[in-house]
């Protein structure tokens, strides 16, 4: 069933609560890691949004 989702890992190097950062990596998943500063911003900042929003409509994946 879970091959059928799609699974995007948003994050950044620099997010010091999710430590380490690279944790937020998610095998199989497309990966999207930004140059925003610390946790907090990811929530807020435009690019942050912006992959939130690109994320949100792919297509779902065809089943079969």
């Amino acid at each position: 069933m879970l091959e059928k989702l799609n699974f995007t890992s948003i994050w950044t190097d620099w997010d010091f609560i999710i430590v380490p950062a690279s944790s937020s990596q998610i095998s199989g998943a497309k990966e999207v890691k930004l140059s925003v500063f610390a946790h907090a911003m990811m929530a807020r900042h435009s690019s942050s949004l912006k992959a939130v929003a690109e994320a949100l409509s792919e297509p779902l994946k065809v089943q079969d």
